[in-house]
Parts: C-alpha cells; sequence; structure tokens
C-alpha cells in the first residue's frame, strides 16, 4: 500500500523549513506502509493502542509547546497515526467554548487525543473528518468517558478546522 504522507516516493517535505527535503518519517524511505498497517491492527484493542506517551517541551512564547518524541497510535480500524519531534501542539485545534466543561486540552485523560490533533490539523494530509473522528477512539483509548468523548468529539468536528 503506497504511503499517504509521502505518496510513495519515499520522500517528504519538512513543514518547519518549507523547501527541505527529508527522508519520510512514516514509511522511513521505502513509500510502502501496507505492513505496517496490517501489522498494527491485530495489536489494537477496543479504542486502540498508543505505542508510549507524548513527550513535549514548552517553547519560550508561553503557549505552545513541541513535541520531543516519536509516538503513533493505532487505531481499531488499523490505521496509524504519528507524532514526531518538532510537531507543535497548542490546544487550538480543539474550541476554546468546550474548555470551561472539561479544561483546556494540556489536562485531563484526553491530552494525549489533542496532542495528535493539533499536528495533523496543521499537516492536511489526511482528511478533517478522518483527523477529527479518530479522536474519539483515542479519547477512549486514554480512558474518557464515552458522554465526555463524544462531547468533544461533536465539538471539535463542528467547531474545529475544516481543510
Amino acid at each position: 500500500m503506497e504511503c499517504e504522507y509521502c505518496s510513495g516516493s519515499g520522500r517528504s517535505i519538512d513543514l518547519e523549513m518549507p523547501g527541505q527535503d527529508e527522508v519520510c518519517w512514516f514509511c522511513n524511505g521505502t513509500g510502502q506502509t501496507q505492513h505496517i498497517v496490517q501489522d498494527k491492527k491485530s495489536r489494537a484493542n477496543k479504542y486502540g493502542e498508543y505505542s508510549g506517551r507524548i513527550q513535549t517541551e514548552w517553547l519560550d512564547d508561553g503557549r505552545n509547546m513541541v513535541i520531543i518524541n516519536n509516538v503513533y497510535y493505532y487505531a481499531p480500524d488499523g490505521s496509524v497515526w504519528h507524532v514526531k519531534p518538532g510537531d507543535r501542539i497548542n490546544g487550538a485545534s480543539i474550541p476554546r467554548f468546550v474548555w470551561p466543561l472539561f479544561g483546556s486540552p494540556f489536562v485531563g485523560k484526553y491530552r494525549a487525543a489533542a496532542g495528535f490533533h493539533d499536528p495533523y490539523c496543521v499537516r492536511k494530509n489526511r482528511p478533517w473528518k478522518d483527523v477529527h473522528s479518530v479522536m474519539k477512539p483515542m479519547m477512549l483509548c486514554s480512558g474518557v468517558s464515552e458522554s465526555k468523548a463524544e462531547v468533544i468529539y461533536r465539538a471539535v468536528r463542528h467547531f474545529g478546522p475544516k481543510w
């Protein structure tokens, strides 16, 4: 299966430094992802599985954080989601009116889902509906209640960014 990030070329564009070509971080330059997706689908539980915890550092602007490690989320449908060092997160993709109900995107059990959602909203390399929809199983995988995950998901789907 052709890599959706590099369209099978094995090369990707560095979003931080336009014009800089680098080896695709998702397929590791092979241009193929089928083996990754099929292997991980069998591992995913009811709500999916994270490969680890997102680690971040605060930036000097006081609002943004940068991810400093590679983390994957293996969704129940077999899709693989990846955040990598250099990805920035700030919770802006989650509508602010939801924050008073559940807290900011940096607190609570849904922060891992927010940590994946922000970079994908910047990359725009998957359909916005997929990016918003995967937040719900990500939140459930992190232990967020079904009702809270549904409210946050609906807010993001209706009021979050679209491309």
